[in-house]
Order: C-alpha cells, then structure tokens, then sequence
C-alpha cells in the first residue's frame, strides 16, 4: 500500500515490455490527486508561424517550473512539445498553479503566446466513471517515465481544453473589469463584478484556474488595495 503523497515515489518501475504489455498490474492515481494540464493555446497557428521554438520553450518553462517547487519529490509528467501534464499531489496544487499562472504572463509578454492552465481532480474523473491507471517506465538508471492509461486522460482535457461558449464568454467580461475596460461592450447582464460573478459561479466548475485570480482581484478591488489588474 502506497501512502498517498508519495504514491509515485513508492510505485515500483517497470523495466520489461512483457511488465508495460500486462495493464492488470497498473494502480489507480490517488483519488486525493489533481491532474494539471498546461498547453499553448492555438499552437498548431503559432507553428505555422514559425514560433515553434517558442512553442518548445514554453512547455519547457512549466515542466522546469514545477519541478523546482520540490526538486527533491520525483514529480511525474508527461511532456508533450506544446504544454506538460503533471500528476500532482494535493499539498502541491496550490504552489504549481501559482507558478503556472505566473509563467502565462511571462508567455505572453515573451513570446505572444496564450499558455492554457487547468486541473482535473482524480476524483472527479472517477466519478464521472473514467479511469485512471497509473504506472512508471524505468528507461535508464537515473530516469523514469509516468505512463497514463485510461480514458480519465482524454475526459480532463475536454474539461480543460473544450469550455462551453458561455464560459468564455463570461471570462472575456470578467477579464475586462479586472482590467477596467468600458463594460458596455458586453452583454447587458456582464457588466457588473456581481452579475460577472454569479455567470462564472453558473458556468465554471471549481477546478477551473481561473477562480483563484478573479477572487483575489475582487477582494482587492472591494478593499480598495487595487486600481487595475492587467492579465494576460
């Protein structure tokens, strides 16, 4: 039995095709850990327009950002060339968005590019009735890669990647008022930081990242701590 935190930690590795071929053998992610996906937006666009280097350092900027919050816990992921998907511990949510939300602005001031951040609890992917099996391929001495099996991926990524129209909608007006812009030139029922936030409390699940930064804006602006919020 693995102790929750150091669930990959402890998970054995597994060194021969016969052991990756036998998915019986796989455990479940921990039902108390969070998926976190990062991805540039429109990144097939970007590369058309010659920034996949860009593109490249991008994604390497979130993997290196993470890691660096404990480099001493092995923290699994999967890189894959536009954006990274972390397994993430629960005492680890809070600071890795914190560092993910901190490098989209520094995407967008760099390199023009709109780096997309979200999580996914493992438990409400189970709840939704898809699964999540987790394992980790030993390739060399010193390196070890997550393996993902499952369709918990692809229903997270919908989830992250795929808001309703409606959601967006409701975040370009309430990215406006963090910003201070003329809300007239949004629907009559998204010109105020109420109506914004009732829409976002209808449309957004709770896991959406961007709960943190409208909450802290608001309670800045309320208090008088804010004149205006750029964001990217």
């Amino acid at each position: 039995m693995y102790s929750s935190r150091c669930f990959y930690e402890e998970l054995p590795a597994l060194s021969s095709f016969k052991e990756l071929a036998n998915f019986q053998t796989y455990p479940d992610a921990p039902n108390d850990w969070y998926l976190v996906i990062t991805d540039v937006v429109s990144s097939t666009k970007a590369i058309e327009q010659g920034k996949y280097k860009d593109i490249n350092l991008t994604a390497a900027l979130s993997l290196v950002s993470v890691i660096n919050l404990n480099p001493d816990l092995n923290c699994p992921f999967i890189f894959g060339g536009d954006g990274v998907t972390f397994l993430i511990s629960e005492d680890m949510l809070g600071d890795t968005l914190s560092v993910l939300t901190d490098n989209r602005r520094l995407v967008k001031e760099t390199f023009d590019l709109s780096l997309r951040v979200g999580y996914v609890a493992v438990k409400e992917i189970y709840q939704s009735g898809y699964q999540l099996k987790i394992g980790k391929y030993q390739v060399s001495a010193t390196y070890a890669q997550l393996l993902i099996f499952g369709n918990g991926i692809d229903y997270a990524e919908s989830l992250i990647k795929n808001p309703p129209q409606e959601a967006e909608t409701a975040i370009d007006a309430a990215q406006a008022w963090m910003r201070n812009d003329d809300m007239n030139n949004y629907p009559e029922q998204l010109r105020t930081q109420v109506q914004i936030h009732q829409e976002l409390q209808k449309l957004l699940p709770g896991h959406d990242p961007f709960w943190p930064r409208w909450i802290v804006t608001v309670e800045k602006r309320n208090s008088g701590l804010l004149e205006v919020w750029s964001i990217c």
